[in-house]
């Protein structure tokens, strides 16, 4: 789920929602090739975030490096860790754990790849990549439905994109594609219905 059939890491930035027990299924996911360095804290602060940036620079020149930093809340912090993600070393990786990822910044997760741990999840995506395209736009015209009733966020919807995004990996071009969709998930004067169903269309 983070990398290629190649074995090389799909992005430099990630999220995953779950809680801290996620840290160790993350590590076991990327396997035994990478340097790990793990941060844990409730609230994530921007001192830490700091030290982050400063071990990430001193090892610039190293192996590949994986930062996993597991946080509940990161609300003073979230400035200074956008900056790490919006230049990344090319041997850096970022993997943010946290169970309210709604939390974060739009600007965070347009920077950032989401990985899902819940099976549930994972079926749901399943079930609408097999669909016949008649029924994937009967699907997001239901999910455009309940963003209109507010029982479905702009950040839900990427995160469901993010997901159906993983499994086009080995199509370069129409994965591609389907990122500049989904950037348009993050202007709020986007039709939220249009941008589902050019996606779903996409998807074929």
């Amino acid at each position: 789920m983070f990398k290629n059939p190649q074995g090389e890491l799909l992005h430099h930035s990630f999220i995953v929602k779950g809680d801290e027990s996620c840290v160790d299924v993350v590590k076991e996911s990327i396997g035994n090739d990478f340097t790990f360095n793990t941060y844990i804290e409730n609230n994530l602060t921007v001192d830490t975030v700091r030290e982050i940036i400063k071990h990430s620079d001193m090892v610039s020149r190293g192996g590949m490096n994986v930062y996993i930093i597991y946080f509940n809340e990161s609300i003073s912090a979230q400035n200074s860790l956008l900056k790490a993600l919006e230049e990344p070393k090319s041997n850096t990786t970022f993997v943010l754990i946290t169970p309210n990822t709604s939390k974060l910044l739009d600007t965070i997760h347009s920077r950032c790849f989401y990985v899902s741990l819940d099976e549930k999840e994972k079926e749901s995506v399943e079930g609408f990549i097999n669909m016949q395209l008649k029924d994937k736009l009967k699907y997001v015209e239901k999910m455009a439905k309940q963003h209109k009733e507010g029982k479905l966020s702009r950040m839900n919807i990427i995160d469901f994109m993010s997901l159906c995004i993983k499994d086009k990996r080995g199509d370069v071009s129409v994965c591609r594609r389907l990122v500049d969709i989904q950037r348009l998930m993050n202007s709020s004067s986007a039709a939220v219905k249009q941008v589902l169903e050019s996606f779903a269309v996409c998807m074929e």
